[in-house]
């Protein structure tokens, strides 16, 4: 899982070494892909949180395929602020529902 800042789909470095070893894997097993899900917190309307949502997935997806990942064994989804858990309120707790999550898949 790879979590973003507010209202950006911009990859913090410190998930480097995770997506680096996210293409490691994908490297050694040649048949697999890989699953993105991008979700946004629940503040913004419904239309800015998917179109959030698909940066962000798309950010990841952009990140393996420059890195030599085929795109035909990348699939993207946004689901928006769809499985958002945390209230508006809660500052902290926003931090969770912003994010990517990364599901490796073997054919």
């Amino acid at each position: 899982m790879v979590q973003f800042r507010t209202a950006t789909a911009e990859i913090e470095p410190l998930y480097n070494t995770q997506l680096e070893q996210v293409l490691a894997l994908l490297s050694q097993q040649k048949s697999a892909h890989v699953e993105l899900f991008g979700y946004a917190d629940k503040r913004g309307d419904e239309q800015s949180n998917h179109a959030l949502s698909l940066a962000r997935s798309n950010a990841i997806a952009n990140y393996l395929i420059t890195n030599g990942i085929a795109k035909e064994r990348v699939s993207i989804m946004a689901r928006g602020d769809d499985d958002a858990q945390y209230d508006t309120a809660d500052n902290e707790g926003l931090f969770f529902d912003r994010r990517v999550i990364i599901n490796l898949k073997s054919s």
